[in-house]
């Protein structure tokens, strides 16, 4: 009732405004004062924080006069601290907002019960008066509550002081002042009087404030509605002003991009190789290119608004203006191709014709693009007689050339090619005709596998042997792609008859196997004494072991170890003389050892061993590379090599003192591709006058020597696929180099 009552009084006139204008309203809650509840609680906070401080005043004075027991007091005053604390606490609380007039009351109510129990414990009625007075009093003063919750408050003071009399009065120990209870009476009364005249002042307050908060809501919503529709209208005039700069901008990009492309047409028309030109109906130029100035030696602006009778010879000028009557008669393009003559002679053009029409379609001009052929028509006439002249290059060479396609067609062949293909195949190939028709089935597979090479971009080289009136024919076939644009479009065939030149070469071969031989001979004869002594030394060796053998047989006991000994020397020297021979005789031989794995170090050792059995006292390094890989050739003709290699280095120490003789050889692996030999030598070094020619037959500074031994030893290194070469050496001499290359 209590708050019923309160909400009644302080909200008519809010409601009167609400429903006369919702958003007033709204403004009206909005406004600080408008939350009576919120405004109660905070007075509620300050009474009590107000009580908190009078409990601790009394409680120092009631200490200090002594007339209350410590004990009593304190206790007391405690649970009326912690009730005020418990209370302050509860004031916070969200729900309390919703009973704020019952919070409100049970305050002083309460604070009129402790006050009643304390005069009632204590006896001092006195205290309890003046306390109760001075609540009725401060919450006149402090809370705006109304006339109804005050009269309650005056009630509960008053049952406060009556329950004081009542059990203090009769104790005749304890005096009471009448004139004490009367002036709470009179407080009381007065606090009514002062709840009231809050009450009426409140109301015109809030009613004043209403009215103020209700005008300033009415202003607020007249300046947004100003502001929305001033907002409204700098808006539409923004997005008009942005929308004019649009069509402006967008006007403005039309103008630049069609000046843009106006220009880029015109710097297509005047970089462009070809004329290009407008005219009108009446066959006068509205436009013309760049090159108009350059061929018609005028500037464009005099060539605009003639006719080409204007411009050019009559016959010429006859046949364009026909032209032009044709494209604008039919309506359609015309691609004509026309000679002019100029002042730089006559030129080749070929011209594209075409009308050009409005936007509905009529036909108001014709545009033609010109290009100078002049060249092209050179270069085809030159094509076609760099063709005429290739084909009879073609035609009359000995060689049978001829091009198949991806497809394995031919595409071109000359006479040779068909009188081969009938003496091999006996097939007649033509323009055309498919390779494989043209070939046995037996060699078919063979040929495709080469053709398929050499159509993935290798170059291929086939020697094929073939049999022509029953005499065997040798054939070099050489096979190469034709590359158009990076990709390979057919093969190009060259087949040369190398039978001649295959029996040449056997001849060469037979001739310096022959002449190697001969040098082998000529070497042994100038080895005989050595090697002779070489055969001589063993079977000595032999002899005086076999007689101490027969000694020791005869002597007496026979120890089997020794004896087994003896023999083995005799064995070790026989198989020495036996090697010696057999080197002698693979030396002499005539024919050469086969193609096969050789260790270059053990052909090496095999040749010093020779000359370290002639020149016992010569210092001699060998310096050999282990593990050399093998290579691929002749034993005897490699060996040959180094021995001839040796013995002149030898010839060349003669020339120096004997102590001042060094000869080395050294083997090492070249660049991982090839095995290299080298013999080094002190002696009187290369002959400034020889230069070149030191490796040519015939050529050599000995007295009595035929001159073919580095002839016949570059041979052999060459015929292995190698190298020989001489270079200085630092400490005097020469270096003879030679390499063989790995397999």
């Amino acid at each position: 009732m209590l708050k019923g009552r309160y909400r009644g009084n302080m909200g008519t006139r809010h409601r009167d405004f609400a429903g006369a204008n919702p958003s007033a309203a709204e403004a009206i809650d909005r406004h600080p004062r408008a939350d009576p509840e919120a405004a109660l609680l905070q007075r509620v906070r300050i009474a009590l924080a107000m009580i908190a401080g009078a409990v601790v005043l009394t409680t120092l004075i009631d200490l200090s006069s002594g007339q209350v027991p410590p004990g009593f007091l304190l206790t007391s005053n405690t649970i009326n601290l912690a009730l005020v604390a418990l209370f302050y606490q509860f004031t916070r609380w969200s729900r309390a907002t919703r009973h704020a007039i019952v919070v409100a009351w049970s305050v002083p109510a309460i604070v009129c019960a402790m006050l009643a129990l304390s005069g009632i414990v204590s006896g001092d009625i006195h205290a309890a008066v003046i306390m109760s007075a001075g609540t009725v009093l401060i919450t006149a003063t402090i809370f705006p509550w109304g006339l109804r919750p005050q009269l309650a408050t005056v009630a509960c003071a008053g049952l406060a002081i009556a329950a004081n009399l009542h059990w203090v009065s009769n104790d005749p120990a304890i005096p009471v002042s009448y004139e004490a209870v009367a002036g709470a009476v009179l407080s009381m009364v007065v606090s009514i009087v002062i709840t009231y005249e809050r009450q009426l002042t409140w109301q015109a307050m809030r009613n004043e404030n209403q009215v103020r908060v209700l005008a300033e809501a009415q202003t607020a919503t007249l300046h947004q509605h100003l502001e929305r529709i001033v907002t409204e209208r700098t808006a539409l005039l923004e997005a008009t002003r942005q929308d004019l700069e649009r069509q402006i901008a967008d006007h403005e990009a039309a103008l630049r991009l069609l000046r843009e492309t106006q220009q880029q047409l015109l710097d297509i028309v005047d970089n462009s190789s070809a004329l290009i030109f407008v005219k009108g109906l009446d066959g006068r130029y509205r436009f013309i290119g760049i090159q108009g100035e350059a061929r018609l030696k005028m500037p464009r602006d005099q060539i605009i608004g003639k006719t080409v009778a204007d411009l050019f010879p009559g016959e010429t000028a006859a046949a364009s203006e026909a032209s032009d009557r044709v494209v604008l008669a039919t309506n359609q393009a015309l691609e004509t191709e026309d000679t002019v003559v100029g002042p730089g002679g006559a030129r080749t053009y070929l011209t594209l014709r075409f009308p050009l029409r409005d936007a509905a379609g009529v036909v108001y001009g014709l545009c033609g693009i010109s290009t100078d052929i002049t060249k092209r028509k050179q270069m085809e006439t030159e094509l076609r007689r760099t063709e005429a002249l290739l084909s009879s290059v073609i035609e009359s060479s000995d060689q049978a050339i001829w091009s198949v396609d991806r497809r394995f067609r031919f595409t071109a062949l000359n006479s040779v090619v068909r009188h081969r293909f009938r003496e091999l195949f006996g097939t007649e190939p033509e323009v055309g005709s498919a390779l494989d028709a043209c070939l046995p089935p037996a060699t078919r597979e063979f040929w495709r596998t080469h053709f398929e090479q050499a159509l993935s971009g290798q170059s291929r080289v086939v020697d094929f042997e073939g049999t022509i009136d029953g005499a065997p024919r040798q054939l070099l076939v050489s096979l190469n792609p034709v590359t158009e644009g990076g990709s390979v479009t057919g093969v190009v065939v060259f087949t040369k008859d190398i039978t001649r030149f295959r029996r040449a070469e056997e001849q060469a071969r037979q001739h310096q196997a022959e002449l190697a031989h001969a040098l082998r001979l000529s070497t042994i004869g100038e080895m005989s004494t050595g090697l002779a002594q070489d055969l001589r030394r063993p079977l000595m060796a032999i002899v005086r072991t076999a007689d101490d053998c027969q000694q020791t047989l005869q002597s007496g006991p026979i120890d089997p170890a020794a004896l087994a000994q003896r023999i083995g020397q005799v064995t070790a020297e026989a198989l020495g003389a036996a090697e010696s021979l057999r080197h002698l005789r693979r030396l002499v031989r005539k024919n050469s050892s086969p193609l096969d794995g050789i260790d270059v170090n053990e052909v090496t050792r095999n040749a010093v061993r020779i000359v370290a059995v002639r020149h016992p006292e010569l210092p001699l390094h060998v310096s050999l590379a282990p593990d050399l890989p093998l290579v691929r050739g002749d034993r005897i003709q490699l060996e040959q090599v180094v021995l001839n290699l040796l013995l002149n280095a030898l010839d060349a120490l003669q020339a120096v003192p004997t102590e001042a003789r060094t000869l080395a050889v050294h083997t090492l692996l070249a660049d991982g591709s090839a095995v290299e030999v080298s013999v080094r030598d002190t002696g009187a070094g290369l002959d400034p006058g020889l230069g070149g020619r030191m490796f040519a037959p015939f050529v050599t500074t000995k007295p009595k020597a035929l001159g073919m031994g580095l002839a016949i030893s570059r041979s052999i290194v060459e015929a292995h696929g190698g190298q020989l070469w001489v270079t200085p050496n630092p400490a005097g001499g020469s270096v003879f180099h030679f390499t063989v290359p790995l397999p």
